[in-house]
């Protein structure tokens, strides 16, 4: 039986990220790729490897040309100090269940 680990992609997690922390604060999160890695290591969730912060950042990309998130006009000071973008879940998307 494949583990929930492996069966994942990286832009599964992601939304799962979104997806959780919404459930869990009850609100709209805006979050930066910085942040979802962060979020990556600190929620575990069953998650074993740790992808690099500009893999995240291409598939939050992905995520955004395919109506999953939406990119935001909001910036926050990032990992390295440069400014990022926020990203938030697109509300008009289906993909809005826990994973």
């Amino acid at each position: 039986m494949i583990s929930k680990e492996r069966a994942l992609t990286q832009k599964e997690h992601i939304l799962d990220i979104f997806n959780h922390l919404t459930f869990v604060y009850d609100k709209e999160m805006l979050m930066t790729p910085s942040q979802i890695e962060t979020q990556w290591i600190n929620l575990e969730r069953g998650r074993k490897y740790f992808p690099p912060l500009p893999s995240i950042r291409a598939r939050m990309t992905e995520l955004t040309d395919a109506g999953k998130l939406v990119k935001t006009d909001i910036m926050k000071e990032g990992k390295y100090g440069d400014s990022e973008h926020c990203w938030k879940l697109n509300k008009e998307s289906k993909q809005l269940s826990l994973i």
